[in-house]
């Protein structure tokens, strides 16, 4: 093998002339950086500037809040200005000026009316009298800096139109605007549509009861545009029904006022309603880790996808405030200033809703943050952390009206629409050509070992890998343990292959093969795969992965005998680093099971578990990569084991999940060191043994999978995806039903369901065995894995049926040949999930 160095040459032209590579690194970079690059050639230019390009870009980035638009508004001074504020308390754009001045033929005041998914529903107002003044509506990337043109709204002249913009780049590059019109008693609904470019009346009711809600204020969320009153009631516009529907009420206490109300938005995959609330009126069940004795809270209502009920999700006392900044809050609450006398300041009398400004979910490292002003100071608060940060410094005094806007870099597209003649024109604010630009700027790309980090550690695993060979600085960079750690963070865990275990009858030891999920065979040789210790000459075995890494065993084997120990690996299949973990205490015992568990989405370390159990007791071991030791944590005696499969585990949710084919359970808390029930799925009463197929965690869930007749109350599949062959065929053959239990471990529900009917039509073959007749079908089917997460082909069922392995997806209802095995159809095979990750072991 050559020297990095002797790569060197090789390497950089492969980079520099493959154009598929070149967008493949492209489109995994933010959305800034991918404008920049835009100057290094015209090639790039023209990958870039492709409409595929920013569609595709905005797949592989999905939509996360990086900053805050602040609207600045003072009393008696118009138009209010804007800023540009990131997360991390760094201004991005401190000039009104020139973050709206976007459309150069008109110089109006320019407005923000909302935000949504990295877009911004504008206007501009040309004339000094607001009943004469001419209103221009606009859709503008703040990113690309390009704007659309919509046409005026039905009604233009009547002043209760409102409007709200709705765009979901992961359903549709395509985005819509709603405009709402409610005059006595009548609501009317009209849609405006990027691809049909006009608008249409989608509802027109009379009677209407509005609920008081503020038709300015609507929130777009799970493909509709909601609205909510201060006192919590409200209703929900559907865009893909044209209907309207109400939103449940919040468990408000029974005293809540309308000025207790602060926030109504969404983040992180729900909705969201934040109030002050006294302790008292609180369920204390709600806040077991909070502190009753303040007198205000600030609560956090969440609503889940299917607007069900509304529940209690985070909760931050005043007092925490209090105390963070004891000389500069003040709220008009008697109770806090008479708590804490001589430490508030009453500096301001502002309602509550002017103080709570955002609440951001699911999209930084610091956690759930909720964006509040005090006098002087934006902060936020991270529930996570349980830290305050200030985001931005206020002029002392300044009696100011703030709102913020969420913003998250997007690429993309809108249009200017002008007339039939010019067509549409995109505009792009570039000061020098890309042939001016080129020289420094390939310049700055190679030099600046930030910027060039950046775009590493947003490419694939094993795309990184191979660029360790363009030279010693990528190399360095590449190798640094920060590095991988950043990698892992920027790359969440998603399932890309299989690793399978191919077991045949008088064959021994096993052989391995990588299988990626679409077909395609990755690694053919066994050898290869799992030599990885020269010291070590023994036969190497899969026990578990987990998140990219691979817990293994090697034996070694003299005559048929078992050496005295057997040596436990976590390797990483990817870079190919091993550690061989010490043994635990009572190695020579066999009853001891290992199980590997690491979440490198909570920490870069990873855990090993040693359960024993033998004539009623329980020992459990856990091994820490971070302390190179293993600590007993439990030693239980009389234990009931439920007759759970001690090596049949799955780690999920911080814990360790033993389940018995009967679907009895238990879990141990890594965290706490304890034990815990798992509560039984709904199975049916028939339930035996053999109806078992697979138990097994993704997407978030755990997932309990089993054999069952199809003719059980659809009404319990209501939440699932049902074969088509379901309903015409009510033979007494079985279904494959999934079970599936959120985090919390409170209940099971049933997820989705597959009719054994479909299996044997799409792979008419596996039942060809006359000695396993007449239950063939149920008999040959062997559950390998289940992958529930959020891709192209939605959640996938993979399969091992006599001669292969295939997969079904429940979202698409299709069968695919991943791999055969023909002629060897009673093989023994068994799989294990693979993830790429560069986690150093």
């Amino acid at each position: 093998m050559n020297s990095p160095k002797q790569q060197n040459s090789s390497s950089v032209q492969a980079v520099i002339g493959n154009d598929d590579l070149l967008t493949e690194i492209l489109f995994r970079l933010p959305a800034r950086s991918v404008l920049k690059f835009k100057f290094v050639s015209m090639r790039w230019l023209s990958i870039i500037s492709g409409s595929s390009f920013a569609i595709r870009h905005t797949h592989f980035n999905p939509h996360t809040i990086s900053s805050l638009i602040f609207k600045v508004s003072y009393y008696l001074k118009r138009p209010p200005s804007f800023r540009y504020v990131s997360l991390d308390g760094k201004s991005l754009v401190n000039n009104s000026s020139d973050f709206l001045n976007f459309d150069p033929n008109n110089a109006g005041r320019s407005y923000v009316y909302n935000s949504c998914n990295g877009l911004l529903l504008c206007s501009k107002r040309r004339g000094y009298s607001f009943e004469r003044s001419i209103l221009t509506d606009y859709i503008f990337n703040p990113s690309t800096r390009q704007f659309a043109i919509l046409p005026p709204r039905p009604g233009q002249g009547n002043h209760f139109n409102r409007i709200q913009l709705a765009f979901d780049p992961s359903k549709s590059p395509s985005y819509q605007v709603v405009c709402t019109h409610f005059f006595n008693s009548v609501i009317k609904i009209y849609v405006y549509s990027s691809d049909t470019k006009d608008w249409r009346l989608s509802a027109n009711e009379e009677n209407f009861d509005s609920l008081s809600v503020n038709f300015d204020k609507g929130v777009f969320w799970n493909r509709a545009i909601h609205w909510m009153s201060l006192m919590g009631n409200g209703f929900s516009f559907f865009l893909d029904k044209e209907s309207f529907q109400t939103i449940p009420r919040p468990p408000l206490p029974e005293n809540w006022h309308d000025q207790n109300f602060g926030y109504f938005g969404e983040s992180g995959g729900n909705l969201h309603f934040i109030g002050l609330v006294a302790a008292n009126q609180t369920n204390p069940d709600d806040f077991t880790s909070l502190d009753m004795s303040s007198d205000q809270s600030i609560v956090v209502y969440a609503l889940e996808k299917g607007c069900s009920e509304w529940f209690v999700k985070y909760c931050l006392q005043m007092n925490a405030i209090v105390l963070a900044y004891p000389k500069k809050y003040c709220l008009q609450t008697n109770a806090i200033a008479m708590a804490h006398p001589g430490v508030i300041e009453y500096l301001t009398f502002s309602p509550f809703s002017e103080i709570v400004l955002s609440f951001i979910e699911g999209n930084s490292e610091a956690g759930p943050l909720l964006v509040m002003r005090i006098p002087g100071d934006i902060l936020s608060y991270s529930f996570k952390g349980k830290t305050f940060k200030k985001i931005l410094s206020l002029p002392p005094f300044d009696h100011a009206s703030y709102c913020a806007f969420k913003h998250g870099e997007t690429l993309s597209w809108s249009f200017v629409e002008r007339d039939n003649e010019t067509g549409p024109l995109l505009v792009m604010n570039i000061p020098d050509s890309p042939k001016q630009k080129k020289s420094s700027s390939v310049d700055a790309v190679i030099d600046n070992d930030d910027l060039l980090t950046g775009i590493l550690v947003r490419l694939p695993a094993k795309s990184v890998l191979k660029f360790k060979l363009v030279c010693k600085k990528w190399l360095y960079i590449i190798s640094h343990p920060s590095f991988a750690i950043h990698h892992t963070y920027l790359n969440p865990h998603t399932i890309s292959a299989l690793i399978l275990k191919l077991s045949f009858l008088f064959n021994k030891p096993s052989s391995y093969q990588y299988v990626s999920l679409d077909g395609k065979s990755l690694v053919t040789v066994p050898s290869d795969f799992l030599r990885f210790d020269h010291k070590n000459p023994g036969s190497t075995f899969v026990s578990q992965s987990c998140n990219g890494l691979l817990l293994c065993s090697r034996r070694r084997w003299y005559s048929g005998e078992r050496t005295e120990s057997t040596d436990h690996y976590v390797f990483n299949p990817t870079t190919r680093q091993f550690a061989i973990l010490p043994p635990p205490a009572g190695q020579g015992i066999h009853f001891n099971w290992i199980q590997l568990a690491f979440d490198p989405s909570k920490s870069p370390r990873y855990q090993v578990v040693c359960t024993h159990f033998l004539n009623s007791v329980l020992k459990i071991q856990v091994y820490s990569s971070e302390t190179k030791d293993w600590k007993l944590c439990v030693n239980q005696e009389n234990f009931d084991s439920l007759c759970v499969n001690f090596a049949n585990c799955v780690v999920w949710n911080g814990a360790l999940h033993w389940i018995s084919p009967m679907g009895n359970g238990f879990s141990f808390l890594l965290d706490k060191e304890c034990l815990q029930k798992i509560p039984r799925p709904p199975l049916p009463e028939n339930w035996q043994v053999h109806n078992f197929r697979y138990f097994g965690e993704s997407g978030g869930h755990l997932h309990f999978i089993g054999f069952q007749a199809s003719n059980i109350n659809p009404d319990d599949l209501s939440m699932g995806i049902i074969s088509p062959y379901m309903s015409t065929d009510q033979s007494p053959d079985q279904s494959i039903v999934v079970y599936a239990m959120e985090g919390g471990c409170s209940k099971w529900f049933i997820k989705y369901s597959l009719h054994i009917n479909a299996i044997t039509m799409a792979c008419p073959g596996m039942i060809e065995d006359p000695p396993v007749l007449p239950f063939s079908a149920k008999v040959s089917v062997k559950v390998l894995s289940f992958i529930d997460e959020s891709d192209e082909k939605g959640p996938l069922m993979v399969l091992n049926i006599p001669g292969g392995i295939i997969s079904y997806s429940f979202k698409d209802k299709t069968f695919n040949n991943i791999w055969s095995f023909a002629p060897f159809k009673h093989a023994i095979c068994d799989a294990f999930n693979y993830t790429e990750t560069l986690s150093w072991i």
